[in-house]
């Protein structure tokens, strides 16, 4: 992945780019061949016959700024991919700079169009020396010339050029017909630079250190690129699936308030005052929304568009349907206005400015806390009622009368929230904990009490327990035994039909909080374990998916997920706190 906080692009190893949504992350795709074979992307590297050859990738250290390195059949080529970014807002551009490391070797620039709704057009491409020109800059269009009388078989745009040094293109939608001038391979040189340089003042700002302190700052570098609006969307892509060949898909390219209250926490508590301000004042225009909170946003606040298929697209691996947009907002949740009113009372900032909405939504929450909903993991299912959601909200109103007692002693909003804590507390000491001492999934008799969710692991930092009781303990060890797979953990009960064929997979998001949870009970080797497995899942490029299969080592869903880095970023600032306080 590439990006500048207004869009990304995903850069194959072959050195194609094979997904982007120019100008912001919920655009229509331009390039798609990500999620069919046949779809529309853009490849630069050493011309090769047939299917380009895979290389090797690599970020340079703490930046988005992309390497991969190609092998010729003489030749060996490096593609420095990068998308201009000073660390305010993005261009939208993507910047591709060759260098010939040992050569000289035929470079190909080719465009593969699209056909019907997602069609891709360009000028031609040419060399002219080092630059590569369409006519000046390589420019696409979103729209396709008029289609001719007959139908014709789709060309791809390309051209071909010896170099011995290298060649710089800039990659550019341009509906208007404007041109600019064309990029040298100094120009690309000093772009790299500049750009590198934002993202290590990034990356170098936050607190961390320990053995994870490479993956976490990877996690704030990700987190911050994906924040274009103040708040990460949960993935620049749409439907990689999280069962390959299944339906378990949906589009990432939403924000979920939970996930934007997690960053705004974690963003703080390493340090990195912007980005947990941004991320505060997207939660704080998101409670403009009247009560219950959509458990999913656009990523400038609004409703997102209802869940439609995107037709003529195969899918990941065959994996129908590719779908844009969210049917979230269906499903009542309390563990998005649970999030945003617990981040008002710790983080303050814009939503401080705006009391009077966290106080209607946490009244909300003191009112609704019984009813049955749709987890934290947004079930499309039947609502339940969901202990971990009970926990979020128990935490949420017992942050929000600390705040408000902290403006005034006397305040009438935190004495009836207190009343609220309280009688959540009573419910999930009495009617929540199984007669084994251990927490039930849900508050519904009926179900078994064995059954457990890993939001429950959260026990450990939202319940009112001591991290080291017994019912935070044997919960966790339930959670490992009944939902583990190996070091991973499935993220709700196995047994649970949750609207969808097949069974979900371990979620690196549920392995987290289980980390979290171990760190704080103590159990810092189980922890380190868990971090560990999702690091290595991480592959070279520290990009971690939402979930994983362990049997096949293969990352699952959406790539890169914000929740995933936002739970490691917790779970390694938990690892730090603790062996900070140790020393």
């Amino acid at each position: 992945m590439v990006g500048d906080t207004s869009s990304a692009a995903l850069v194959a190893a072959d050195a194609t780019i094979d997904w982007w949504c120019p100008s912001q992350f919920d655009a229509p795709p331009l390039f798609t061949r990500l999620l069919d074979p046949a779809g529309p992307c853009l490849r630069v590297g050493p011309d090769a016959a047939g299917r380009p050859q895979a290389g090797t990738q690599r970020y340079l250290a703490g930046t988005l700024v992309l390497v991969t390195l190609l092998r010729g059949v003489e030749s060996l080529v490096e593609v420095t991919d990068l998308m201009p970014w000073d660390g305010g807002r993005g261009s939208g551009r993507i910047v591709r700079h060759v260098t010939v490391l040992r050569g000289p070797a035929d470079i190909a620039v080719e465009v593969v169009p699209g056909v019907g709704e997602l069609s891709v057009w360009s000028e031609g491409v040419s060399f002219d020396g080092t630059v590569v020109r369409c006519p000046a800059e390589f420019v696409i269009g979103s729209a396709p010339p008029p289609a001719p009388a007959r139908p014709r078989r789709r060309a791809v745009a390309r051209a071909v050029a010896r170099l011995d040094t290298g060649a710089a293109l800039v990659v550019t939608v341009d509906p208007s017909g404007t041109r600019g001038d064309p990029l040298s391979p100094d120009g690309a040189h000093r772009l790299i630079g500049r750009t590198a340089a934002a993202w290590r003042r990034v990356s170098g700002a936050a607190d961390l250190d320990g053995p994870f302190a490479d993956a976490a700052a990877r996690s704030v570098v990700v987190l911050t690129a994906l924040s274009g609006n103040g708040a990460p969307v949960s993935s620049p892509v749409t439907s990689l699936p999280r069962v390959v060949g299944g339906e378990r898909n949906g589009d990432g390219r939403i924000v979920r308030p939970v996930v934007a209250a997690a960053w705004a926490r974690a963003a703080a508590a390493a340090g990195l005052a912007e980005q947990a301000d941004a991320a505060v004042g997207w939660l704080a225009a998101a409670l403009d929304h009247a009560p219950p909170l959509p458990s999913a946003l656009a990523p400038d606040g609004s409703a997102p568009p209802s869940e439609a298929p995107l037709t003529g697209l195969a899918g990941w691996r065959r994996s129908e349907p590719v779908l844009v947009g969210s049917n979230a907002p269906d499903r009542r949740t309390l563990e998005a206005a649970a999030a945003a009113v617990a981040a008002a009372a710790v983080l303050g900032g814009e939503l401080e400015a705006r009391w009077e909405r966290v106080v209607a939504h946490a009244d909300w929450l003191a009112d609704h806390w019984q009813d049955p909903d749709a987890s934290v993991w947004d079930l499309r299912g039947a609502p339940r009622p969901w202990v971990a959601s009970r926990l979020a909200t128990r935490d949420a109103l017992a942050r929000a009368a600390t705040a408000a007692r902290g403006r005034n002693p006397l305040d009438l909003d935190a004495a009836g929230w207190t009343v609220g804590v309280r009688a959540i507390e009573r419910w999930l000491l009495h009617d929540a904990v199984a007669s084994d001492g251990i927490l039930r999934a849900t508050g519904d008799p009926d179900v078994p009490a064995e059954q457990t969710d890993a939001g429950l692991v959260r026990a450990a930092w939202l319940g009112p327990w001591p991290e080291t009781d017994h019912v935070v303990r044997a919960t966790l060890e339930r959670v490992r035994s009944r939902n583990g797979d190996g070091e991973w953990i499935v993220p709700w009960p196995v047994e649970l039909d949750d609207g969808l064929p097949g069974d979900e997979p371990p979620s690196v998001a549920a392995t987290l909080w289980w980390a979290r949870a171990a760190a704080l009970t103590g159990d810092l080797d189980a922890a380190h374990g868990r971090i560990d497995a999702v690091v290595a899942a991480g592959g070279p490029l520290g990009l971690l998916p939402e979930s994983f299969d362990p049997r096949t080592a293969t990352a699952l869903g959406n790539r890169p997920s914000a929740e995933a880095h936002a739970s490691l970023l917790d779970a390694v600032l938990t690892l730090v706190g603790d062996a900070r306080r140790d020393a």
